[in-house]
């Protein structure tokens, strides 16, 4: 069994003078999963905690993932209230022990697949040095190392130092303090002078990564447990992840002349290269631009297959029938597409800025107009000054009236 873990029988591992054993909330507060952000990790080995940084992806600690997770990540369960996902794939730190999960679904928080976030505290270890932190982990509540598999949290007291970057210490507090089967959950970051962690924002930040814990024989509570702070693994984790949704252009066939009024055909290849699988129930299409959402070409939405799922690195061909604008005579029109999340986001490459001619229906040019009477002869349309402006004009004289 990999250090650190619980097995799911919850059989307690018998342990030496010092041993390292993963991290749970003995004494802490029971919380109630659903929205958390924190789910219940089954692995092929036992149980730890994942934390989630948005609906779709997750941190935990790498050592919870053992050779045959690594191998078939899919085997792995993450549980939050009645939500049960799966992850799509595992990217592991190469000399740190932290993880990062993409899931296959995201979970839904608060009604929302999108809106979820919970970032990376940027700062160093020694920045958080003496600060009380909030604890997560779905481990035991006992030192018996019961119960674990329910959401606890405690207040923790950290200390960090600058000499120790990689190294966030979490003392035991009023009898509360990490313990066996939940490495993987956080401590969380609060600020009310923080632009990224305000007080206000409900999930926090992400402060730390729980490891591991430093038992001393004898003791029932380690002596002190550990995380890895956000802000060492940060700019990793960043470089790692890719945006939920991203697209990039890869070709098109479309005519470079069409007839007025008439039915095309076209075709628009892109590339899903975001973190979310698009389906159409999830209402992923492709959106006319130039001007955003117009229907010059007859239409301004084309949609996916019923069966089609379009996963991160995959292309989706859209071929649909468009109709040119009914124009009089010849003129030119732009042709250009975007993918888009209904009642979500625009996102990813627009396609090129094409310049299609529509020949007209009477021609390239409108013939000359004919002249107006007036342009034939001025002085038929000429007016008395006197009556466009009466002021002007003296009173008449007797002989006139």
């Amino acid at each position: 069994m990999a250090c650190g873990e619980v097995e799911p029988s919850n059989r307690a591992e018998p342990r030496g003078a010092m041993g390292q054993r993963s991290d749970a909330i003995v004494n802490g507060t029971v919380v109630e999963p659903v929205d958390s952000g924190f789910a219940l990790l089954t692995s092929h080995s036992g149980t730890c905690t994942a934390t989630l940084h948005t609906n779709l992806w997750a941190l935990t600690a790498k050592h919870c993932l053992d050779t045959y997770d690594r191998t078939y990540p899919y085997t792995l369960t993450l549980r939050m209230g009645s939500q049960v996902r799966r992850p799509w794939k595992l990217i592991l730190h190469p000399t740190q022990d932290v993880a990062i999960i993409l899931l296959s679904d995201p979970f839904i928080i608060a009604g929302s697949d999108h809106s979820f976030v919970r970032p990376l505290h940027p700062g160093t270890a020694a920045s958080l040095n003496d600060s009380l932190l909030p604890v997560y982990g779905y481990g035991a509540y006992a030192t018996d190392e019961s119960g674990s598999g329910t959401l606890r949290y405690a207040q923790l007291r950290a200390y960090g130092y600058a000499d120790s970057p990689h190294y966030l210490l979490l003392a035991t507090t009023s009898g509360k303090q990490l313990g066996p089967g939940d490495s993987g959950g956080a401590s969380i970051w609060r600020d009310v002078f923080s632009a990224e962690c305000p007080l206000s924002h409900l999930p926090g930040c992400i402060a730390g990564i729980s490891t591991h814990c430093t038992f001393v024989d004898g003791k029932p509570l380690p002596s002190t447990c550990t995380q890895l702070p956000a802000g060492y693994f940060r700019t990793w984790f960043y470089e790692n992840i890719q945006p939920t949704n991203a697209a990039t252009f890869v070709s098109q066939s479309i005519p470079t002349e069409v007839q007025a009024g008439q039915p095309f055909t076209v075709s628009i290849t892109v590339r899903n290269t975001g973190a979310a699988a698009w389906t159409q129930d999830l209402a992923y299409r492709l959106g006319s631009q130039s001007r955003q959402d117009n229907t010059v070409w007859g239409v301004g939405r084309v949609g996916l297959d019923y069966f089609d799922m379009i996963s991160p690195g995959s292309t989706k061909t859209f071929t649909f029938t468009a109709v040119a604008p009914d124009l009089d005579y010849t003129d030119t029109r732009v042709f250009q597409w975007r993918m888009l999340r209904e009642s979500v986001e625009w996102f990813g490459e627009y396609t090129p800025r094409s310049i299609i001619t529509v020949r007209g229906r009477y021609g390239d040019t409108p013939p000359d107009p004919e002249p107006t009477p007036c342009e034939l002869n001025p002085s038929m349309c000429e007016q008395d000054p006197c009556y466009l402006r009466p002021w002007t004009c003296g009173p008449l004289e007797p002989e006139e009236q």
